[in-house]
């Protein structure tokens, strides 16, 4: 009777080895993608927040800070506009503010070219109106995200099959 014996070279057996060791090689290529990611989704909520460009502190202030525990990295603008969150005062918009500070409105206003009392009145009858970026940001990130999971899904494949890990 005619026979095939299929048999591996070893090939197979060293991939599956590679694949045993994942736990000692997948952390640091997630640490890797996402570590890759923070800069690039930084510079993506920049732009977002230069649709409402004033001095520009906004802007200035985003960060990306990797986590190495939960490895997670969070971008968010940090600059404050007295003890309120700026990109908060952006985001949601306020409520009328009693208190509302003379010079610092005056200052945007004439930047804006918004009339003086009239913008001064209604941030303190009205509040400051909301100017979204987080949704967009999360939308202009899309196309990272891609990539760094392509980058990953590269990185994975090379440690599986060749036991190569960056």
């Amino acid at each position: 009777m005619p026979v095939i014996n299929i048999r591996s070279d070893g090939v197979l057996e060293q991939v599956a080895a590679n694949l045993a060791a994942a736990p000692s090689w997948m952390p640091k290529i997630k640490r890797k993608a996402i570590k890759w990611i923070g800069p690039r989704a930084a510079k993506k909520m920049q732009g977002m927040l230069g649709r409402n460009y004033y001095t520009g502190a906004l802007m200035r202030s985003v960060e990306d800070e990797y986590t190495e525990e939960d490895s997670v990295v969070t971008i968010s603008p940090t600059a404050q506009r007295g003890r309120w969150d700026a990109g908060l005062i952006l985001e949601f918009g306020t409520g009328p503010i009693s208190n509302a500070p003379w010079a610092p409105i005056t200052r945007w206003a004439s930047v804006k070219g918004a009339p003086i009392p009239g913008a001064w009145l209604k941030i303190r009858r009205v509040g400051v109106a909301a100017h979204p970026f987080m949704d967009d940001t999360l939308v202009a990130v899309t196309d990272d995200l891609d990539e760094a999971l392509e980058k990953a899904l590269g990185w994975m494949t090379a440690a599986a099959l060749h036991g190569i890990t960056q």
